[in-house]
């Protein structure tokens, strides 16, 4: 059986690795974060990737998901509004705010294996200027 090791847990690469462990080849996701704590990645998702999931089979999986709609968006100008736009009037769903790591966890449950970086340990001594050092599991 062919398999994929793909880079980075983004939405290209989630995405990726979604649609080829369901076409059944075996898929390793690398991951460069050892959690989703510090770096967010497709929290927004915009119209076009909301359609795009929804061609991808996760539409479902995605309405099920605790999400915040974009219904408004208001510009200030010297603590004033002064615009005032709805998405809906410009013919398109507003933006969709969905946390990447439960999209992930529902979609991709048990289709692909994804390897998280480890921490490298603490350093025993204090490196010189310019030196580093340390050891990885």
């Amino acid at each position: 059986m062919a398999h994929a090791v793909i880079a980075g847990a983004g939405p290209a690469g989630a995405s990726l690795a979604y649609l080829l462990a369901r076409r059944g080849l075996g898929v390793t996701l690398l991951e460069r974060q050892t959690d989703f704590a510090r770096e967010f990645r497709g929290e927004g998702l915009m119209p076009s990737g909301v359609e795009a999931l929804g061609a991808m089979g996760l539409g479902a999986a995605l309405d099920a998901l605790p999400q915040t709609r974009i219904e408004v968006v208001e510009f200030f100008r010297g603590g004033r509004p002064f615009v005032r736009i709805r998405p809906q009037d410009l013919g398109a769903p507003g933006p969709r705010i969905v946390s990447q790591p439960a999209l992930l966890e529902r979609s991709g449950a048990g289709r692909a294996s994804c390897r998280r970086r480890r921490r490298p340990e603490p350093h025993s001594r204090r490196p010189s200027a310019g030196a580093t050092s340390g050891r990885r599991r």
